[in-house]
């Protein structure tokens, strides 16, 4: 019978398989007509040179790094990715901006469910990737700025490529909680060391929501896994003392100095406030569908634990407070939200935790459900399902604001190709040794996922220094 059942859930799967990876062609695709933008200049500028002069490139790293830990931001880790942005490599290098970041979220979305559903829901392969792989798709398709979160590197590898770490990082802590040998603990603790100085010092907000979920690991080790406990301690310090080095640097005084500062409590009611508008504001119609089509997988889980489900109701207000509390470090350094590379990590939970609520209730309904009324309630729910299906299928609504679907217009519309060309065409100029003073034209063509921004008219604004500091010249404006 269980075998008859994986052969039964694999067709689904591979199909499952075939849409992402269809789907995520187009990104790679337009990827390659990606290039270098803003804060890839700034944070590039000592290594760039040091890889053109042929000096030492961690040298680099580290000064680069320290310079703006003592004048800007802590965050170390953060910076060092940025330091290392494709483009100093070369222009051309940036196409594997998208294929760094899709990597990071597929292999942390997928290795950490794989974890739960295989370890604590007595599920297989199949159930993992049938709940997975949707997820990961919601995650890519319905981002709210692809443009932030695939192609421009010093945007997305602050918060995407973190947010993937810290998924890893959480599997880690699962791994752990699920060792039965002394041998599988000291394992999950070495490997979860890496991903804890990555995570602690990365941008606030995933920072902040692993500290709060080590927490809650910490707490259940101490109560059900006293095995577990001292080494998730380990993990958990570890993680805290990476937080601390990035909150307590000099340059997070610095730029606060230029910033609103709001007041801790006030910060919090904020957040709260803000949750509760991007539940409404991030929902896509493809999410509601995913959900429905989700419970055929999920359904066969909830009877394969033991687990109770009790108190639903307080499992989704604490899991809505671990989503609210990602907006936290924003509100208070900046009395916003966040930019939007920042909001796309908060989708990214939001698309994940769904699921996870979805599973708690279902539980919950399978426990107070008779035998012969769960089995009703499941043939229910799997013609809703189809039903749903087939008429998302036949409305389209909101497809076409999917990331592959605006990927593939960019491509078939020739802008894409055409911004690459007038990006390399500056090139020429920049690279000119004999020329100091550089006046470059201004990109006429402006696709909406790769153009993020340009010099201006002003030489002395920021975005120009950075250009011509990287290039080493005296002056760069941009023509009328």
């Amino acid at each position: 019978m269980e075998r008859q059942d994986l052969s039964r859930r694999k067709y689904p799967v591979w199909a499952l398989a075939a849409f992402l990876i269809l789907s995520a062609v187009p990104i790679l695709m337009l990827g390659v007509y990606a290039r270098a933008s803003l804060d890839d200049y700034s944070y590039g500028l000592r290594t760039y040179q040091a890889l053109t002069l042929g000096t030492s490139l961690p040298a680099a790293v580290w000064r680069t790094v320290s310079g703006y830990y003592m004048n800007w931001q802590g965050s170390f880790s953060g910076m060092t990715l940025m330091t290392l942005t494709p483009s100093i490599f070369g222009e051309r290098a940036y196409w594997i901006t998208p294929v760094v970041m899709l990597s990071s979220l597929s292999i942390g979305t997928l290795k950490l469910t794989d974890t739960v559903v295989r370890r604590f829901l007595g599920g297989n392969r199949y159930d993992a990737l049938g709940v997975s792989l949707p997820v990961l798709f919601l995650c890519i398709q319905c981002v709210p700025s692809p443009q932030s979160a695939f192609f421009w590197w010093n945007g997305a590898v602050y918060y995407t490529f973190f947010y993937g770490m810290m998924l890893l990082l959480l599997d880690r802590f699962c791994v752990l909680a699920a060792a039965e040998t002394n041998g599988e603990r000291r394992k999950a603790f070495f490997t979860a060391l890496p991903f804890a100085v990555l995570v602690g010092g990365s941008n606030y907000a995933t920072a902040l929501l692993s500290l709060l979920l080590s927490g809650f690991f910490l707490l259940w080790f101490f109560l059900r896994r006293r095995a577990a406990f001292f080494r998730g301690l380990g993990i958990s310090a570890l993680l805290a003392a990476a937080f601390l080095v990035s909150v307590l640097a000099p340059g997070n005084g610095v730029r606060q100095g230029y910033e609103e500062v709001m007041a801790p409590l006030e910060a919090a009611s904020e957040s709260i406030s803000q949750a509760f508008s991007d539940l409404s504001g991030f929902y896509h119609p493809l999410i509601g569908l995913t959900l429905v089509l989700l419970i055929p997988w999920i359904w066969p889980l909830t009877k394969k634990t033991s687990f109770r489900f009790p108190w639903p109701a307080a499992f989704t207000a604490l899991s809505f407070l671990l989503f609210a509390a990602q907006n936290a470090p924003a509100f208070y350094a900046m009395s916003d939200a966040g930019p939007d590379r920042l909001r796309n990590i908060v989708f990214y939970s939001y698309v994940l935790l769904l699921p996870a609520n979805e599973w708690y209730w279902l539980g919950w309904l399978r426990r107070i459900l008779s035998k012969r009324e769960a089995g009703k309630t499941a043939r229910g729910a799997y013609i809703a399902a189809a039903c749903l299906l087939a008429a998302v299928l036949v409305s389209g609504n909101g497809f076409e604001n999917l990331t592959g679907v605006r990927s593939a217009e960019a491509l078939a519309d020739g802008s894409a190709e055409t911004y690459a060309r007038e990006r390399d065409a500056r090139m020429a100029v920049l690279l000119d040794d004999g020329k100091i003073k550089i006046t470059l034209q201004p990109i006429r063509t402006r696709p909406s996922l790769l153009y993020v921004g340009d010099v201006t008219r002003d030489p002395t604004d920021w975005r120009n220094q950075a250009v011509a500091w990287y290039f080493g010249k005296e002056r760069v404006t941009l023509a009328s």
